[in-house]
């Protein structure tokens, strides 16, 4: 199982950022995201939100809590109808 720093490397290596495209992404410097990454550092909890939602996981994926990742949905901008009619889509296609 990866650790937090590996993970969040992978997740980064994946969305095809550089450490410091990254940072100016996030606000932060490329040395917090590389002490992030080396495990000199950990990210607090907001930092650690920051980074789920950038990379569509939840923060227990991030954590290790959750494996295989757990695909998250963008519902930003849709009303309540809409997020569940694809709820409905989704459970519908799990059976």
């Amino acid at each position: 199982m990866m650790t937090l720093p590996e993970r969040l490397r992978y997740l980064r290596e994946e969305a095809h950022y550089s450490q410091r495209g990254l940072a100016r992404r996030l606000g932060y410097s490329a040395s917090v995201i590389s002490a992030y990454e080396s495990g000199d550092r950990t990210p607090s909890v907001q930092a650690l939100i920051a980074l789920a939602d950038l990379y569509h996981v939840s923060v227990d994926y991030l954590l290790g809590r959750s494996v295989p990742r757990q695909p998250q949905l963008d519902t930003t901008g849709l009303t309540a109808q809409q997020i569940a009619a694809l709820q409905t889509v989704v459970s519908a296609m799990r059976h």
